[in-house]
């Protein structure tokens, strides 16, 4: 999904041909876009009315609430917990209920946030600063409460992205031209160098599978460990103690 201020509308895109499906218009200009799963809807945000709207799996745009600011551009939505965190031009995050589309707090930042991403592993959100910065706002979604700022580059970045897998988050630094690598600290620290820790079924459609004597398992063919680690090589091997992958 893609947000579009200057004609006013949020486009679908079918991402394996990038090919335009669908085009919703909206009543106010829009700045900022995030896809909740779960519902099958995304959420897009107006920075110049602070209206929050919902656009539903068959294109039809509905309002969703009033966060009460202008300027907002930053949405990241907890689908655990049915929580969308909005950031502020008052120097806070709002988290509302998706259910209820109350504001269930407000949680006051040293800045003013821009763009959020969120950890849905731990339900931590991090926030890019607006201009000379050189922080990285840290907030626990489930606590509703601010941890702290992480050090980053030189800030006013409009990327901000978490890979749950990894715990690291990603900030886009415009004025230093450099790319902030930082740790998520409340996530579960990485399992030593050469494996991965992980939850999952491991498939494996050909091949063979051997119980080694030590415990483990090796499977050799085409492997799948999990959604987001298919391995398509066909003599794909992959030696797996449980939860532990070498």
């Amino acid at each position: 999904y893609v947000a579009n201020f200057g004609i006013i509308s949020v486009q679908g895109i079918y991402a394996a041909n990038l090919t335009v499906v669908e085009t919703a218009g909206l009543p106010n200009h829009p700045t900022f876009v995030t896809v909740d799963v779960t519902r099958n809807t995304a959420y897009v945000v107006s920075n110049e009315s602070g209206n929050i709207y919902a656009i539903g799996p068959d294109n039809p745009v509905s309002y969703l609430l009033n966060a009460g600011d202008s300027g907002i551009v930053g949405l990241a939505v907890d689908e655990a917990l049915d929580r969308l965190f909005i950031s502020s031009v008052g120097s806070k995050v709002y988290a509302y209920d998706l259910q209820t589309r109350l504001r269930q707090a407000e949680i006051a930042l040293p800045g003013t946030p821009k763009v959020l991403a969120l950890n849905p592993g731990d339900h931590q959100v991090f926030a890019s600063p607006w201009g000379n910065a050189r922080d990285l706002y840290q907030v626990d979604g489930a606590g509703l409460t601010y941890r702290g700022a992480l050090p980053a580059g030189w800030g006013d970045g409009d990327g901000l992205a978490v890979n749950p897998l990894t715990a690291l988050v990603y900030l886009a630094n415009r004025f230093d031209n450099t790319i902030t690598v930082a740790r998520d600290t409340c996530a579960t620290p990485p399992p030593p160098s050469g494996q991965t820790r992980m939850a999952g079924v491991i498939r494996v459609a050909a091949g063979a599978v051997v119980d080694l004597p030590d415990g483990r398992t090796r499977a050799r063919g085409h492997v799948v460990l999990g959604d987001y680690f298919p391995l398509a090589e066909p003599d794909a091997e992959v030696v797996f103690d449980q939860a532990l992958l070498t």
